[in-house]
């Protein structure tokens, strides 16, 4: 059974990623993610919160801001930095040096942007790290921002790196579901094995070559097959930032978190990039993403190339427990041998949330080091300089 909520709106299948071990009978056994230490910087004092003013440059509407703007940072940091979002200014391409637009009382800070050059960002912000948003093509990889969000080893790996987490508008709608519920904080994710949809398939075509493919396939096979299995599709044509306008086919945030929370596997197909927040409001509604190899991979069918210019950018994803496809011919089969053991695909999911909690953890703790180590740097060689004086 197929579900379309809008007219003329296309079907599309969102991989899960999994990297799971084949057993003789065709059952998956999960396999543990790296167990990884990292160092925290004794920067601060035990009980001392540190204020972390975020500069945003240059895009006043921005969807990758909404790490800064959800409880993300706040849910898996170490609790000792709080991020304020303190001002927004236009890129400045003839700034000049003295033209310092954060004071002291800024500090720490990040100058955030989607497109300012680094050089820019650095002129107006000088005491700030910068950080580059939005480059899902690594367009911007020879520029020495100290962080990035789109994850490639092209880049020196000493640079810090930021997950995506969910959309802001997708995590406002999660929370509505959450206080309708009457339940807040004790809001409770269900079982993969009593969810109403076997998979959906929420995406824009426009976006990756192979969607339109996919959308085909799901399609025929729905159409022309007994496929036994409830599942929801919204495959639009062409994607928009604003979900809400009447204008668009794709489905509203709303709708789509409600989906998202009762649907088994979400379909995730890479777009400008294999990382996406889809993957992110997936797992935190409990949902599985369903990828393929070449998604894991980072194969590129566009404008000719074969590899996406953001190499390995799904590398920190490898370990996961997601559903990973060889192709997506094999996204039928595999959907319906995973939901004939309904004991074992809870195991599966409940393996992906201990993953992505651990996961987002270490990244988290990772990404304020960074900044503590640079806040302790800055303010070490500011102490050098008055004794010096």
């Amino acid at each position: 059974m197929m579900v379309n909520w809008k007219k003329n709106a296309c079907v599309l299948v969102t991989t899960t990623l999994i990297f799971l071990s084949k057993t003789a009978n065709h059952q998956y056994e999960y396999q543990d993610p790296k167990t990884i230490t990292t160092i925290v910087r004794d920067v601060v004092n035990d009980d001392a919160t540190v204020d972390i003013s975020v500069f945003q440059v240059g895009n006043k509407y921005n969807p990758a801001m909404s790490i800064f703007s959800t409880d993300v940072l706040q849910r898996y940091g170490n609790g000792k930095l709080q991020f304020d979002i303190a001002g927004f200014s236009e890129c400045n391409l003839n700034c000049t040096a003295g033209n310092n637009l954060a004071d002291p009382t800024h500090l720490p800070c990040l100058a955030v942007s989607k497109y300012c050059p680094h050089e820019q960002l650095k002129c107006a912000y000088p005491q700030c790290m910068t950080v580059i948003l939005n480059d899902e093509f690594c367009n911007r990889i020879q520029e020495p921002y100290d962080i990035r969000q789109y994850y490639t080893t092209n880049v020196n790996k000493a640079r810090g790196y930021l997950p995506l987490g969910p959309r802001k508008d997708s995590w406002d709608s999660f929370q509505l579901i959450k206080q309708k519920a009457g339940r807040g904080d004790q809001f409770t994710i269900l079982p993969s094995s009593q969810r109403k949809f076997a998979f959906n398939a929420i995406f824009s075509q426009n976006t990756h070559p192979t969607r339109q493919k996919l959308t085909n396939m799901i399609i025929e096979t729905t159409e022309e097959s007994a496929w036994p299995h409830p599942i929801f599709s919204v495959m639009a044509k062409h994607w928009s930032p604003d979900t809400k306008s009447n204008s668009t086919e794709q489905l509203n945030t709303d709708d789509y978190m409600q989906v998202v929370l009762d649907s088994v596997f979400t379909l995730s197909p890479a777009g400008h990039n294999p990382e996406c927040f889809r993957l992110y409001e997936a797992i935190e509604a409990g949902s599985i993403p369903i990828l393929t190899k070449d998604d894991m991979r980072g194969v590129w069918y566009h404008r000719g190339a074969k590899e996406h210019p953001c190499k390995d950018a799904m590398e920190h994803w490898y370990t996961a427990p997601l559903v990973i496809l060889d192709t997506w011919d094999d996204l039928f089969p595999t959907v319906e041998r995973l939901l004939s053991d309904p004991v074992e695909l809870d195991k599966l999911q409940n393996n992906l949330l201990r993953w992505y909690d651990d996961y987002m953890h270490l990244t988290m703790t990772k990404f304020e080091d960074l900044i503590l180590e640079h806040h302790h740097n800055i303010t070490e060689e500011a102490m050098k300089t008055q004794i010096a004086e």
